[in-house]
């Protein structure tokens, strides 16, 4: 549930979310994401130089920031 794939430079890009006190006996919904802002700033850099050129990327960037917890 916290490995995804996004495209970078027009390839299959693997990452890993760290999860926060994750654990199989959990539901989905009840799992969260580490609080630790490294990884997110980390993340979100990924995310804007794989897509910034993207038709949408100026107003799906903020979403997702604002999603991450990250919103400037």
């Amino acid at each position: 549930m916290n490995r995804n794939r996004v495209l970078v430079n027009g390839r299959d890009f693997t990452f890993t979310l760290p999860l926060h006190q994750a654990s199989q006996n959990k539901r989905i919904n009840e799992v969260k994401l580490s609080p630790d802002p490294k990884w997110r700033r980390k993340f979100l850099k990924m995310l804007e130089m794989a897509y910034k050129k993207a038709p949408e990327f100026e107003d799906a960037m903020p979403v997702i920031e604002n999603v991450s917890g990250m919103r400037h």
